[in-house]
């Protein structure tokens, strides 16, 4: 059993509350320190309520039904018939809201880009960047991080400081352009008035991330 397999089973088991309360324990803390398995935990969840959406309809016995059928045909079967079980399972969801941060916009959306964020490090403190929200299309949030190189892996959350919570809202590893800018993606309609951070920090190095404050307000008439 590879270790991704492992996480998948265990991330199903706290689901269906079948943890030890030593291990429930030991997953939630995992989930406090990776982002990325906080992301893995919140795609279970939303595969449990397609799934369950699709017993509810009938239709998931005939879809197990295939799916054991194919086994007998080899390894090469197996993965494909494993990859189009998560494009079913992405179907099944399509109703549900899309990630808030994409890494790219969706196929033909490029033209639907209705703001340009781009952030730079700079010396000192500095007070949020104040940016008018737009209302439709999407957002891109481009950053330049300290000594960015191109091809280099950094980790970006977009984090809500509203009332001086801190809610991490989405998390990506994204990879240094040419120009030494990471960019992600997000959907005006999902991005309330508010104050923001966005965090960024190299993916491959355990190192406090750069943050950098900005505030979404109304766009003047």
């Amino acid at each position: 059993m590879t270790h991704a397999t492992s996480d998948v089973e265990r991330m199903h088991d706290y689901l269906a509350d079948r943890l030890p309360e030593g291990d429930a324990r030991a997953l939630e803390e995992r989930l406090i320190r990776e982002p990325a398995l906080v992301a893995e935990l919140e795609l279970a969840l939303r595969m449990q309520a397609g799934l369950g959406r699709l017993a509810r309809r009938g239709r998931l016995a005939p879809l197990l039904s295939r799916t054991t059928r194919t086994r007998a045909l080899g390894v090469g079967a197996a993965l494909a018939a494993g990859l189009a079980g998560i494009a079913l399972a992405f179907w099944v969801l399509r109703g549900s809201p899309p990630p808030l941060l994409t890494t790219a916009p969706p196929s033909g959306a490029a033209g639907s880009i209705s703001a340009h964020f781009t952030f730079r490090a700079m010396r000192g403190a500095t007070p949020p960047v104040i940016l008018a929200r737009p209302q439709s299309g999407l957002v891109e949030f481009a950053v330049a991080p300290s000594g960015a190189q191109p091809g280099v892996q950094f980790r970006v959350s977009l984090v809500s400081t509203e009332g001086g919570a801190r809610t991490e809202l989405g998390t990506l590893v994204l990879r240094a352009d040419e120009r030494g800018l990471v960019a992600a993606y997000a959907t005006a309609e999902r991005l309330a008035q508010g104050r923001y951070e966005l965090d960024v920090a190299p993916a491959a190095r355990d190192v406090p991330p750069e943050r950098y404050a900005f505030e979404l307000a109304p766009a003047p008439h």
